[in-house]
C-alpha cells in the first residue's frame, strides 16, 4: 500500500482500516451529476457532496433497505432532503452498480518519528474485485508543509489528492453517455429533408423506449412525462413535415400513436394535479384546505392508480406490442414509402418562418376578453415552433438557437400553464357535479374554493399575456428569425 510507493524515509503509522459497501445514485437523467455533486450510501448513511467548488456535505440516515428508487420525499425531513430536492425536484435516484470500498487511515511519520500529516488511503473495486482504483489524501500538520510536498513529489501523479472530495471525484465510477429526452440531432444537408425526418423519428422512438421501465415501475412521474412527449413529437413531425411519406404509411404511424394517447393522457392529467398539491393548499383559506382538501386529493390518488393500471395493462397487451412492430417496421421500410425529398435547408427555413409568422399573427389579436379557445389554438403553434426549433437546432449556431428557444419558452409557459388551469377546472367542475350529487357538502365547499383559485390564476395569466406577447414579437426577435431564416417575415 503507502509503503510501496512512498519514501523509506517517511515511515508509516496505520489506525484503522474499514470495508464498506458503496453505491452511487443519480436521476436517470443525471441530475446530480448535472449539478455538480455526488450521491452515495453505504449501510443505509446516505451522503450529498459537492463535487465542484462549493463546500459542504449533507448526510442522512435512512431507515431500513434503501428502496429502489429513492424521491426526495422519501428522506427524513432536514437540510439533506431540501438539498436533494433543489436538485432533482420531482424526478427520483435510481442505485448504480453496488461497488466494494476499503479505506484506511493513517499518520506519516519523519526520521524524527514526529507526525507531518494525516492521510486516508481508499481502494474502489467498480467491477467485483477486478481492477481496483486508488487514491489517497493528504493534509499536513501546520509547519511541514514543506516536508509533505517531498513525500507527495515520490507519489505518482494521480494518487495524491488534497481534499475527500478530489479522491471521491477520482473514484467515481464511469458513467454512460446521459440520457436526454430532447437529443440536438445531426443532419447531413446534402441528403434532403427525407433521411432528416427519419432520423428525428428514430431518435423520439428511441426516447420512448428509454422510458418504458421507468414508467411501468412508476419510478417517477417524468417517465410517463418523456414518454408522452416524445411521442407527441414523433406526430407533430408526421404532421409538419410534409409530404415525405405515402399518406397511407403516415395515417397508420399516427393511427398508433393515438392509441398511447388514450392511456396516458388521463395519468398525465392526474399527475399534473397531483404534483400541484402544494401550490393550491397555500392558495386556499384556511378553512378550504382543511379535511374536504385531503379527501378531494385522496380520491385523485385513487383515480390516479386506476388509470395507471389500465395504462400498464395495454403496454402489457399485444395491443401495444403492435404500435411499437408498426413503428418498428415503419422505420425499417422507409425508403419504399417515401414520395417526396426536398431540400433540407430550405424547408426547414419555411417550416420556421411559416410558423413564427403564425404566432405573431394570431398572438396579436388576443386579449384578456379573448375566448379560451383562441389561447389553447396559439398554445399548440406554439409547441409546433419548438419542436420545430428542437428539430432542426443543428443547422443553426448553437448560441442563437438557444436564445430563439429561450424567448419562446417564456411566452409558452405562460400559455401552457393556462391550458393546465383549464384542464384542471374542467376536472374539478366534473368532480363537482358528483359531490352535489351525493349531497357531499364539504367536497362541494372545497371543489367550489378550488374551481375559484383556478379560475382566478388563470385570469391572472391572461393579464400577463399581453406583455409576454410584446416581448416576443418586437423587432429584435423578428430581426432573429430573420437572420436565422432568411427571408421576409
Amino acid at each position: 500500500m503507502a509503503e510501496r510507493i512512498a519514501p523509506e524515509s517517511y515511515p508509516v503509522k496505520w489506525f484503522q482500516t474499514e470495508s464498506s459497501k458503496l453505491m452511487f445514485w443519480d436521476t436517470f437523467d443525471g441530475l446530480v451529476k448535472k449539478a455538480g455533486f455526488s450521491l452515495y450510501s453505504s449501510n443505509r448513511i446516505f451522503t450529498l457532496r459537492p463535487r465542484q467548488g462549493e463546500e459542504g456535505e449533507w448526510v442522512v440516515s435512512l431507515r431500513g433497505e434503501p428502496g429502489r428508487p429513492l424521491k426526495a420525499t422519501d428522506f427524513p425531513e432536514g437540510s439533506f432532503r431540501r438539498k436533494l430536492a433543489a436538485i432533482i425536484s420531482v424526478r427520483a435516484v435510481l442505485a448504480s452498480a453496488e461497488i466494494i470500498r476499503e479505506s484506511s487511515a493513517f499518520s506519516i511519520l519523519n526520521t524524527d518519528g514526529k507526525t507531518i500529516a494525516r492521510a486516508l488511503w481508499m481502494v474502489i473495486y467498480p467491477d467485483g474485485g477486478k481492477n481496483p482504483r486508488t487514491a489517497m489524501v493528504l493534509q499536513p500538520l501546520r509547519g511541514y508543509a514543506g516536508d509533505v510536498q517531498k513525500y507527495i513529489d515520490r507519489l505518482p501523479r494521480a494518487e495524491s489528492h488534497v481534499t475527500v472530495e478530489e479522491m471521491l471525484k477520482s473514484l467515481l465510477p464511469a458513467t454512460e453517455a446521459l440520457y436526454q429526452s430532447r437529443p440536438r440531432l445531426s443532419f447531413d444537408s446534402k441528403e434532403g429533408m427525407a433521411p432528416a425526418l427519419r432520423l428525428i423519428l428514430e431518435t423520439q422512438f428511441h426516447v420512448m423506449l428509454q422510458n418504458e421501465q421507468g414508467l411501468l415501475e412508476d419510478w417517477d412521474t417524468e417517465f410517463l412525462h418523456d414518454f408522452r412527449v416524445a411521442g407527441r413529437r414523433m406526430r407533430s413531425a408526421l404532421s409538419l413535415i410534409k409530404p415525405i411519406l405515402h399518406p397511407g404509411i403516415k395515417q397508420e404511424l399516427v393511427l398508433a400513436l393515438k392509441k398511447l394517447g388514450r392511456y396516458t393522457g388521463p395519468v398525465r392529467d392526474l399527475d399534473v394535479y397531483l404534483l400541484a398539491r402544494r401550490d393550491f393548499e397555500k392558495m386556499l383559506p384556511g378553512e378550504f384546505a382543511g379535511h374536504g382538501f385531503d379527501l378531494f386529493f385522496r380520491g385523485l390518488a385513487l383515480e390516479r392508480k386506476k388509470r395507471f393500471r389500465e395504462l400498464k395493462d395495454f403496454m402489457s397487451s399485444q395491443e401495444y406490442a403492435r404500435v411499437k412492430e408498426t413503428w418498428r417496421d415503419g422505420l425499417k421500410s422507409w425508403q419504399k414509402h417515401l414520395i417526396n425529398n426536398p431540400d433540407l435547408e430550405e424547408m426547414a427555413a419555411a417550416l420556421l418562418k411559416k410558423h413564427f409568422r403564425k404566432i405573431i399573427k394570431a398572438g396579436g389579436k388576443l386579449s384578456r376578453s379573448s375566448a379560451d379557445e383562441r389561447f389553447h389554438d396559439l398554445r399548440i403553434e406554439a409547441k409546433k415552433l419548438r419542436y420545430l426549433l428542437e428539430f432542426f437546432s443543428s443547422l443553426y449556431h448553437e448560441d442563437i438557437i438557444r436564445d430563439t428557444i429561450r424567448r419562446l419558452k417564456m411566452f409558452q409557459d405562460n400559455l401552457g400553464a393556462f391550458n393546465d388551469y383549464s384542464v384542471q377546472i374542467d376536472m374539478l367542475e366534473k368532480f363537482l357535479r358528483t359531490a352535489e350529487k351525493k349531497k357531499d357538502q364539504e367536497q362541494v365547499k372545497t371543489l367550489s374554493a378550488l374551481i375559484a383559485v383556478s379560475h382566478r390564476e388563470k385570469e391572472k395569466l391572461k393579464k400577463e399575456y399581453t406583455g409576454l406577447y410584446k416581448a416576443f414579437a418586437d423587432e429584435k426577435n423578428q430581426l432573429l428569425y430573420q437572420k436565422l431564416f432568411g427571408g421576409n417575415l
